[in-house]
């Protein structure tokens, strides 16, 4: 994660990950078949995702998150033209739940992670707004991902 709007990161060797403005590329993960494909002058790639609207909103809610520690409502209305807690109304029951256990505060023009329990486990916080893996977790099937471990 960078702090830079709109910058594009190229990812070089096998399994490299780009990150551009609208999307992202995965290389080819063999070193074999990274190495072949450069040599026939093409990029070794395997995988892209373009971003929708959607993707682009929750990006920004995410990085606001674990960058800033919370999201100013009325900037996301500002931004996007959307009501914050209408576009999210699918996440209300998650985000009480978070509230109630002390991870965050959820006023009426801000969202903010609690200072030790919500800053510790900002990655459970901000999974709430990551529409893919609540697609998944809540079908009990494995989230889609670019890279794993193991």
């Amino acid at each position: 994660m960078t702090t830079g709007d709109k910058l594009n990161v190229i990812g070089v060797g096998p399994s490299a990950i780009s990150q551009l403005e609208d999307g992202y590329l995965q290389n080819s993960k063999d070193t074999k078949s990274w190495m072949e494909g450069l040599s026939k002058g093409t990029l070794p790639i395997i995988k892209a995702c373009e971003l929708k609207e959607d993707d682009h909103i929750r990006k920004e809610v995410i990085e606001d998150l674990y960058t800033n520690g919370h999201v100013d409502k009325n900037m996301f209305k500002s931004r996007w033209g959307h009501d914050f807690d209408q576009y999210f109304a699918a996440s209300k029951a998650e985000l009480q739940k978070m509230e109630q256990e002390g991870l965050i505060v959820n006023e009426a023009d801000s969202l903010f992670l609690t200072r030790v329990l919500g800053r510790l486990l900002v990655r459970a916080v901000a999974s709430t707004f990551d529409r893919y893996y609540m697609e998944t977790f809540s079908q009990g099937k494995e989230a889609p991902s670019f890279s794993r471990l193991g």
